[in-house]
């Protein structure tokens, strides 16, 4: 929902809020790394720096591991941190050691 709205224009800071106590109520480990990344990639979009929802979805990937995200998911979390300015070292770390891990063929030119 949030990436939806966000995508249409809807920026309401009361249903932006409420959203993110949604989302942040559900357990990480029940969220998909397109569940995570759809988030991630709304909040940079929106330009909100929700630190304890973008926290919520680092213990998601955290829950999974960093081989259930592509390439470009990496990169929708990593900016989205950054941008939110949010030290998320163990996600960071977490990504980068999955991405080490990936095949060259994994990659294309967007992802790189």
């Amino acid at each position: 929902i949030l990436h939806s709205f966000v995508r249409a224009g809807l920026r309401d800071p009361a249903m932006l809020q409420r959203l993110s106590q949604l989302a942040q109520g559900l357990e990480p480990g029940s969220l998909s790394a397109e569940d995570v990344t759809r988030v991630m990639g709304a909040l940079t979009q929106a330009r909100r720096k929700d630190k304890a929802l973008l926290r919520h979805m680092g213990a998601a990937i955290l829950a999974h591991g960093g081989e259930a995200y592509s390439p470009r998911q990496m990169g929708v979390v990593a900016r989205a941190l950054t941008e939110a300015g949010v030290q998320h070292q163990p996600v960071l770390t977490h990504l980068a050691a999955a991405m080490l891990r990936m095949e060259p063929w994994a990659f294309d030119v967007e992802a790189v």
